[in-house]
């Protein structure tokens, strides 16, 4: 769906996406290109993936009155495509779907061939399809994101990162009866295994709408917990340092690795470590002399002894 559905007529009418659901939201419809359009809701300009557009209706009545209004009151961006569009908010907050478990508010890290990076408050960086994202709408940056240079991983596409993740324990999808947690293992044809416990469950990365390493909201509890062992080693030394304490100074901060590293996986396919402070087309021009941080990370593994019945 696209500017073959669409007719160009609607554009600066009032229309509805969807008859029901987070999804749906009535608006003003700014912009139609070949893969997304733009829809002006009452507080925000969200931006549709056309191919997941079931439906659009026009409200007649309101049109009027309304088009003048709403039109003079917010600006959307403008780009070739839904993948140009997305790499023009990098480094903006943004949210993901208007609703569902897949809904997620972050920083947009960067934009692979058919995939986003996400840094969020729950799980750190979730790597997003493009194929199951329905809308994306810009916010204000919260500020436990600002000033975040997170470290994450850059691959080709989408798919890639499943070698890259193998033998970690990853999260596939945020919600619902679909989310998954366990060792990720290959497989043979394109396929992965994830081990969780005695289950035993055969993906395709293409049917995967998002997944991280480590479980599900592991980043805001390590926060949490780290937060609480600062404030008691904090508490600690005031008490040991008294009246000492107000001629030292003490600052925290995370920690950034320095070392590099790239990997290829044969026919042209590579990927590296990334960092929010390079934009998606320095990324495409800067070629092999980019080397960014790259996080070293110590995962446990076990043996899993399969019995047969």
């Amino acid at each position: 769906m696209g500017k073959d559905f669409i007719p160009s007529s609607l554009l600066g009418r009032n229309v509805t996406i969807y008859r029901g659901g987070p999804e749906s939201k009535n608006g003003i419809l700014l912009d139609i290109q070949d893969d997304y359009v733009a829809l002006q809701s009452e507080k925000d300009v969200i931006y549709y993936q056309s191919r997941h557009i079931q439906s659009i209706s026009e409200n007649s009545k309101h049109n009027a009155r309304l088009q003048s209004k709403l039109e003079s009151e917010m600006d959307c961006r403008h780009a070739q495509d839904f993948l140009a569009l997305l790499e023009s908010m990098a480094n903006h907050a943004i949210q993901i779907n208007q609703g569902g478990p897949e809904s997620r508010l972050g920083l947009l890290l960067a934009v692979g061939e058919d995939y986003l990076v996400l840094w969020t408050k729950e799980d750190g960086a979730v790597y997003y399809n493009l194929q199951h994202i329905k809308s994306v709408v810009e916010r204000k940056i919260p500020k436990h994101l600002e000033n975040q240079k997170p470290d994450f991983i850059l691959a080709p596409r989408f798919d890639s990162l499943f070698k890259i993740f193998n033998h970690q324990w990853v999260s596939i999808n945020r919600g619902g009866p679909e989310a998954l947690e366990g060792i990720l293992t290959e497989n043979s044809s394109g396929l992965y295994t994830l081990v969780h416990h005695e289950e035993l469950f055969r993906i395709h990365p293409f049917h995967v709408k998002s997944i991280s390493i480590g479980a599900k909201g592991a980043d805001k509890q390590d926060k949490n917990k780290d937060g609480k062992q600062q404030s008691g080693k904090n508490e600690k030394d005031g008490r040991k340092s008294g009246d000492n304490s107000g001629n030292e100074s003490s600052s925290s901060s995370s920690s950034y690795y320095e070392d590099t590293e790239s990997f290829d996986y044969g026919e042209g396919e590579s990927f590296s470590t990334g960092d929010s402070r390079m934009t998606p087309y320095e990324r495409r021009t800067s070629g092999s002399s980019y080397r960014p941080p790259v996080r070293e990370t110590v995962t446990q593994s076990r043996n899993y002894v399969w019995k047969r019945k």
